[in-house]
């Protein structure tokens, strides 16, 4: 059996192959790198239950690249990348009975400084490993 080549094919096709090549090139380096976080979260002194963490900036919102962790038993782990970074915190819990609706009302058992209207700041380098934060009311 005999295949038709069209002369055409034979120019179009070297050109996908590098275009092809040529995007996917740099799609490792197109976001900052993380480095890994832990610590220990304690309220008044003791560990915090349970709740959330997040490391941000302006420049972290505007790339996607805010890091967000869950606090279990007062640790928290997650991958931030480097930089200036305000740091949030909530502790959400039930308050009150659900309405007829189903909503369920919450507070947050951590400050409104810490959260809502974080004070909180620190700075993550590349050497960095473990950030603690004790919370007072």
């Amino acid at each position: 059996m005999l295949v038709k080549i069209h002369p055409w094919s034979l120019a179009i096709a070297p050109a996908l192959l590098v275009l092809t090549l040529g995007c996917g090139a740099a799609q490792d380096d197109r976001f900052a790198p993380r480095f890994e976080i832990s610590g220990s979260v304690t309220l008044q002194g003791k560990p915090l239950e349970s709740g959330d963490i997040q490391f941000t900036s302006p420049a972290d919102v505007s790339e996607g690249s805010e890091a967000f962790g869950v606090i279990e038993n007062g640790k928290y782990s997650t991958q931030v990348t480097a930089g200036k970074k305000q740091v949030i915190i909530r502790s959400p819990k039930a308050a009150g009975k659900p309405d007829e609706t189903g909503f369920q009302p919450v507070v947050d058992r951590v400050p409104a400084k810490y959260n809502d209207a974080s004070t909180l700041e620190v700075e993550i380098t590349a050497d960095a490993e473990s950030v603690d934060f004790d919370l007072k009311k």
